[in-house]
């Protein structure tokens, strides 16, 4: 028995550590391997009702908030932008931080939500969201969802007639 015991508990740490991989690939999918020795990696708190609300996924897109301060350096790389340096507002608790991701894992868009409003919603190098019409339209449906209030970030423009949806034929 006790030779089953360890097989087991041989195999439940096997898989332990192709989660952890499996984990990683997906980080390195999303913000790349590039590493920095001189950043410190500090958790963030995103297991919260808010945190769990401002996540989500569709078909085409998928909203998720940075777990670590060197996710938030990452995607402030590859998106060319300063989002990396709120790492003590995200710490404190002061912001969030939404990152959203294309259907590829493509890091396309950079949100920050502060007392439940959208503060700024970027593309790379610092662009308004409003310049790509279909990420507007997704980032409003996003705040929709989660009840986050964007109507006053200069950021978005309302949508467009063109993007609504069809009304069905008759």
């Amino acid at each position: 028995m006790n030779g089953i015991a360890n097989q087991m508990k041989q195999q439940l740490e096997v898989l332990d550590d192709l989660k952890k991989l499996q984990d990683e690939a997906e980080k390195e999918k999303l913000f790349g391997n590039s590493t920095n020795e001189e950043h410190k990696m500090i958790p963030f708190d995103i297991d919260n009702p808010l945190c769990r609300r401002l996540a989500m996924q569709s078909d085409r897109i998928k909203f998720f908030l940075p777990g670590t301060s060197f996710d938030l350096y990452t995607a402030g790389k590859k998106l060319k932008n300063c989002v990396g340096a709120y790492v003590d507002e995200v710490k404190n608790k002061e912001t969030q931080i939404v990152l959203v991701s294309d259907d590829k894992g493509k890091l396309v868009v950079c949100i920050e939500v502060k007392n439940n409003k959208v503060e700024q919603a970027k593309l790379f190098a610092n662009k308004c969201v409003s310049t790509d019409p279909l990420l507007n339209a997704e980032v409003i449906d996003w705040a929709e969802k989660a009840k986050i209030d964007w109507q006053g970030c200069s950021d978005i423009k309302q949508r467009d007639n063109y993007l609504m949806p069809l009304p069905a034929a008759v």
